[in-house]
């Protein structure tokens, strides 16, 4: 597998989106006729998403058999095959949807990173940083932090609001929060958005289409699962399943 950094057409250009492309072309030297291109990426599930990454596939992938759908369709398929659910994505963005065995039916509607994702890597990882510089966070977590990153107060703006895409560099903060999951600051930060994202994006999906299924999957849900449950449990709430990559699974049934 080759691994690359996200893209998103309401947000990278079109020359940064090519130069991801362009990485994996050069990477797997197929002949363009022999390939079936499956993309299922953020931003995709409205029409100007879809269709600009169709456009840029077909610039740099002029022959390909292409097909563009939303992430959480491509999670919806990986987790549940031809069964129905609930499927979430909880990653550096944040959605859910019902998966009927066939398509997504029933979807919340996403905010954007803005104004919404509730739950999601920016999310969390921004209130957390919003509390380390504030100095709400104990003092040997703080310090433990900028030695780990080789960073000030000042630098970390800097990097952050310097960055071409930074809710992406806020979101990349995150996997060295979840190794101090347990400092009772972190925890709770992380709880609260949990019921933020249960209480703002799940249940208004779940109201409509009740089932036992429950599927959760993305580096966030992953990295805080034991955290995510407490919150389901809390709630009375079917308790999730985890899917940690759905790479592989989807893969398989395609």
């Amino acid at each position: 597998l080759l691994t690359t950094r996200g893209i998103s057409p309401l947000i990278d250009s079109d020359d940064s989106i090519i130069d991801v492309l362009k990485e994996v072309s050069l990477h797997f030297h197929l002949p363009n006729d022999t390939l079936k291109i499956y993309f299922f990426g953020t931003g995709c599930f409205n029409v100007f998403g879809e269709k600009r990454i169709n456009k840029l596939l077909k610039h740099t992938f002029s022959s390909a058999d292409i097909v563009v759908s939303d992430d959480l369709s491509g999670a919806a398929k990986a987790a549940c095959g031809n069964d129905s659910g609930l499927v979430s994505v909880l990653g550096t963005g944040a959605n859910c949807g019902f998966f009927d065995g066939n398509i997504i039916s029933y979807r919340h509607h996403s905010a954007g990173y803005l104004l919404g994702d509730e739950g999601s890597g920016f999310y969390i990882a921004q209130k957390l940083l919003n509390l380390l510089l504030y100095n709400r966070l104990p003092d040997e977590l703080k310090e433990i932090f900028y030695a780990d990153h080789k960073l000030s107060s000042s630098s970390l703006i800097h990097k952050i609001y310097s960055s071409e895409a930074p809710h992406r560099a806020v979101a990349a903060f995150l996997p060295w929060f979840a190794q101090h999951k347990d400092i009772p600051e972190v925890n709770e930060v992380v709880k609260s958005a949990f019921d933020d994202f249960i209480d703002g994006i799940f249940l208004p999906v779940f109201e409509q289409n009740y089932t036992e299924t429950n599927i959760i999957t993305g580096g966030v849900a992953y990295n805080f699962s034991e955290t995510l449950i407490y919150c389901f449990s809390a709630h009375h709430l079917p308790l999730p399943q985890f899917l940690k990559s759905t790479v592989i699974q989807l893969n398989d049934r395609l």
